[in-house]
């Protein structure tokens, strides 16, 4: 008795799929809709952990494009690299130089047929290396920040003279001179550089500023203010305001003393007790003076006969 040979029904799925309108879902014969469905709590659950294996594997694949696109990108600095260094040994085929070696010190090359030596010219090693076409790949591969760097060193090569040059010009010029230290944002004056020319003007300045003895020419303007007090012959009245004044000042710096004040709250009420002696001292002679002036006054005013003598 033969066997009935197997029938495979899949070209007729598929095309039946594809002839069936959206959002149709074409039954097989002989299975029902509410076979399919399963609202049970294990097939629930099921789903969900499906659902999950998905996600979790969706943002392994974000991840591996995201670390395949980095390495490309690293790929593609080392080719640059490479293509860079072969135009200079295309170049200087033939001899050898002393260059400066792009990731680090200065090195010495030499060919030999297909190979480069190296020669550091610091430690004393020598290292060979093949041809830049059968150069291994590094084991980590930098970041693209990192080859973005790699690119703008590999641009140019100096020589170890050229290359220290810069160093020996950054430490000849010395530190940065500028106004003032702080550090709050109101503090403008702390951003500005000035020249190395003010350097001898800045210091001068601060030795005056923070410095606790007067200077000769100081001194010199204030005895000749003093004697010209003394011998200018002014009036008790105009003495006694002089004061008055002083006295106002001392006591405005006692109630709020700034903090570039040198003098101690001490040694401004000692003051305030001298200004307040001489200001008592003055009292009597004001009250003479007043008098003296208001008769002189009084006296230049016609009297009360004479002016109704006139208006009559």
């Amino acid at each position: 008795m033969s066997t009935p040979s197997m029938v495979s029904n899949f070209d007729q799925r598929e095309l039946e799929d594809q002839v069936a309108p959206a959002g149709q879902v074409v039954e097989e014969p002989g299975t029902s809709s509410e076979d399919q469905v399963c609202c049970s709590v294990a097939c629930s659950d099921l789903l969900k952990s499906y659902k999950s294996e998905l996600d979790k594997l969706a943002k392994i694949r974000v991840d591996l494009e995201a670390r395949v696109e980095q390495q490309q990108h690293t790929i593609t600095t080392y080719k640059r690299l490479v293509a860079s260094l072969r135009r200079r040994l295309a170049e200087d085929r033939g001899g050898g130089g002393i260059h400066q070696h792009p990731f680090g010190a200065p090195f010495q090359w030499r060919i030999t047929g297909e190979n480069v030596i190296f020669e550091a010219l610091v430690s004393g090693e020598v290292t060979e290396e093949q041809n830049p076409t059968t150069l291994d790949a590094p084991s980590s591969l930098p970041t693209p920040k990192e080859g973005t760097q790699i690119l703008s060193v590999e641009d140019k090569i100096v020589s170890p003279n050229e290359a220290t040059q810069p160093v020996k010009e950054s430490e000849e010029a010395g530190p940065s001179f500028t106004w003032s230290a702080g550090t709050r944002k109101g503090n403008v004056m702390r951003r500005i550089l000035l020249a190395e020319s003010m350097a001898l003007y800045l210091k001068q300045f601060a030795e005056f500023q923070t410095s606790t003895q007067a200077t000769p020419k100081m001194l010199e303007a204030a005895k000749s203010r003093v004697s010209e007090m003394g011998q200018s012959g002014k009036e008790i009245t105009t003495l006694r305001f002089y004061i008055h004044h002083a006295y106002q000042f001392i006591e405005y710096m006692v109630n709020s003393c700034p903090q570039q004040c040198r003098m101690t709250r001490e040694q401004m009420n000692e003051i305030l007790v001298y200004l307040e002696k001489a200001r008592k001292d003055t009292r009597r002679p004001i009250m003479v003076h007043q008098n003296r002036v208001k008769r002189a006054k009084m006296a230049r005013i016609p009297d009360s006969a004479s002016i109704l003598k006139c208006s009559s």
